[in-house]
């Protein structure tokens, strides 16, 4: 009776841990930074983000004069000095760091993003399109100056009593030294600070009293423990079934069980993961509408990659089952094979184990001779 109550929990529970097993691993395989890397190139995110922002940037936004960031040559200024392999730089040193805490190599994340240099050439960008503009205009007419001296307004060339390039310096150095399209600083982990429940920044610093490195070390060691309670729990019910045969059967059947449970779930998923994605394409505002294509080419790398390392396992319990019940049939149909044949006993009649003897006939004279 214990037996029984054991297998039947074991056998349950064999397939619960299956099951986890697929998931942790499946997780685990992909939260690395080479994919997540290669996730991120693939959405095409890196070439949306700078015109994306800028796009969403408020009308009255300046960056001094008459420049805004709805400007044609501040968007072009903007897009080539932060061009997309400036972007994926950064977005890969944030990556880099943010593993190498996840894997507590450090105490917080270390990466570091100095935009100093793309921002510099964003200033001088700005500064050779003020040029070519001010290079554009007519000449002010005879005995007549210009509405402004600022060189982003100006209407016209004056003969004498103006510098432009003086003008577009100073205009320069006021980009340089800070404006509303980059931080002045540069951005690390330990002035990045979290959001409020209202929206607002706090003082506690982004990744302070984090447990993700604790979470992510277990989700790390997941597959290795699930590993060998499924070894442990298969060795239970081997020896706890009526024979080690009909153990072995039983496991099999798991295995092929969980192979099914977990066809049909991957299955569920991608028409789920479909059915999202029609339904984020038609609620998609924003600032995010902008990014609604990129962000679903990254959703659609991520489950792309989960749902290859789910598709192998799947298979592999599929194989392992088949071949348990199928070496399991194969033996016992040999073992059919080879049994002698037990022969069964004959009852031989009385008259036939002791005949009786036959009389013997007389012999037959000869015939005498015919006389001629």
């Amino acid at each position: 009776m214990f037996k029984r109550f054991i297998l039947f929990l074991a056998t349950p529970w064999l397939g619960l841990l299956l099951l986890l097993l697929v998931a942790t691993t499946s997780l685990s395989l992909a939260l690395s930074p080479s994919h997540i890397k290669t996730w991120l190139q693939q959405s095409g995110l890196y070439s949306k983000v700078v015109p994306t922002l800028l796009n969403n940037a408020p009308s009255n936004e300046s960056l001094g004069g008459g420049l805004s960031l709805t400007d044609p040559g501040v968007r072009t200024a903007a897009e080539q000095a932060f061009s997309p392999q400036v972007i994926q730089h950064a977005s890969d040193n944030i990556v880099d760091g943010t593993f190498h805490w996840l894997n507590g190599k450090v105490a917080q994340p270390d990466f570091s993003i100095d935009i100093s240099q793309a921002n510099n050439a964003f200033a001088d960008n700005v500064g050779n399109y003020v040029l070519t503009r001010y290079n554009a205009l007519p000449a002010c007419a005879p005995y007549t100056f210009p509405a402004s001296s600022d060189p982003t307004t100006i209407n016209c060339r004056p003969p004498v009593g103006f510098d432009i390039n003086s003008q577009i310096d100073s205009l320069e150095n006021v980009l340089k030294t800070g404006n509303s399209l980059v931080p002045s600083s540069v951005i690390t982990a330990s002035n990045l600070r979290s959001v409020t429940s209202n929206g607002s920044n706090s003082n506690q610093p982004l990744f302070a009293h984090s447990s993700l490195p604790k979470y992510y070390h277990w989700l790390k060691l997941a597959p290795l423990i699930l590993g060998a309670l499924i070894l442990v729990d298969a060795v239970v019910i081997v020896f706890v079934s009526a024979t080690k045969r009909n153990g072995l059967r039983r496991i099999g059947k798991t295995f092929l069980t969980t192979a099914l449970t977990q066809a049909i779930g991957i299955a569920l998923g991608i028409y789920g993961f479909h059915f999202l994605q029609k339904r984020v394409a038609s609620i998609a505002t924003g600032s995010v509408s902008g990014l609604q294509s990129n962000l679903l080419a990254l959703a659609r790398a991520m489950a792309k990659n989960i749902l290859t390392t789910t598709s192998i396992l799947t298979a592999s319990y599929l194989v392992i089952g088949v071949a348990i019940l199928l070496i399991l049939w194969l033996k016992e149909r040999r073992e059919k094979r080879i049994v002698p044949s037990i022969p069964l006993p004959v009852t031989i009649p009385a008259r036939l184990a002791n005949p009786t003897p036959m009389a013997e006939k007389p012999a037959v004279p000869p015939k005498p001779p015919l006389v001629q």
